[in-house]
Order: structure tokens, then C-alpha cells, then sequence
């Protein structure tokens, strides 16, 4: 029995706090299935039973979640510590409209919305001599500026064939 075991406080160790039925006995510890059956005959469940199960099923996800931005704040730094700056090509450029509403409690809210997504469809040579083409969106233009246009330069930084970033 350690220090960090439960302890309750019952006829048998009442002498902690001075209470009818003071012995010099020491306390015993109490396991975690008289504590469940405590919470339960006190009408606790009502608090301790979604808690636990907020604890046993949410916790994996949270601990996922976790996982999953640890591994991509890395693969972001290695692209950043790592990667050259390589200089592409411009083959295309065009932009996606997209629509939908917006969601409330009861539904869609408010009239229909759409908003458009620039890409750019672009190649360029990786170190070892080939031509690499892919496309990637891109943020919008300010109104002073033009869109791509073909055949202008654009800066990649690249890393390996799935590690790359247009600039």
C-alpha cells in the first residue's frame, strides 16, 4: 500500500480526524470498485459516467490530433530548413467558383454563397533533371495585380517529389 493509493474515511480509519471509533489503527486503502459503488449509491454517476466516457473516447482523438500536427509541423519545418529554392514555370492558371450556405442550428442561414479559388498549373525541373508538373492553389491577386500569366517564372520550394511549396 502506498502513499498515492485512495483512501476513505470509514469506521476503520475514522482515527485520522478524530471522530467516534478513533483507534490507533492506520487507514486502509480502498480499491476503485468500492469508489465506483460509492459514486454510484451518491447519485454521482450523473457527472462521473459522461466524464468517463468523455475521458475513454475523446482521449485517442485528442492524442491523434496531436500526433497528426506534431507530424506535419515537421514535415513543414524539414521543407523550410531543408528545402531549395527552384525555379518553375507557369503553364495555366484558372480559378474554381464554389457555392454553399451557411449553416445554423435549424439549417441553411441567409442566401446562397460563392467564392472562387485561384489555381496555377505549373512545372518545373527537379534537381535530378526532371520536369515536374502539378498544380496548386494560390491567393487571390490584389485588384493592382495581374493573374499569372503563361510562361512566367514562379520560385518552388522543393525538398523531394511530395515536399514542395510554390513560393
Amino acid at each position: 500500500m502506498g502513499p498515492s493509493e485512495p483512501f476513505l474515511l470509514d469506521k476503520a480509519n475514522a482515527c485520522l480526524v478524530g471522530g467516534r471509533g478513533a483507534s490507533a489503527r492506520s487507514p486502509r486503502a480502498v480499491g476503485l470498485r468500492k469508489v465506483l459503488h460509492l459514486l454510484n449509491k451518491t447519485g454521482a454517476p450523473f457527472f462521473f459516467a459522461p466524464l468517463l466516457c468523455i475521458t475513454v473516447l475523446w482521449a485517442p482523438v485528442g492524442i491523434a490530433f496531436f500526433v497528426w500536427g506534431c507530424l506535419a509541423f515537421r514535415r513543414e519545418y524539414r521543407l523550410h530548413r531543408h528545402g531549395r529554392v527552384i525555379h518553375g514555370e507557369v503553364q495555366s492558371f484558372g480559378e474554381t467558383v464554389a457555392h454553399g450556405h451557411e449553416q445554423g442550428p435549424e439549417g441553411t442561414v441567409g442566401p446562397p454563397t460563392s467564392w472562387v479559388v485561384p489555381w496555377v498549373k505549373f512545372t518545373f525541373p527537379t534537381p535530378d533533371g526532371r520536369v515536374f508538373e502539378n498544380w496548386a492553389s494560390i491567393e487571390p491577386w490584389k485588384s493592382s495585380n495581374l493573374p499569372p500569366q503563361p510562361g512566367q517564372l514562379l520560385a518552388v520550394l522543393y525538398l523531394d517529389d511530395e515536399h514542395y511549396q510554390v513560393l
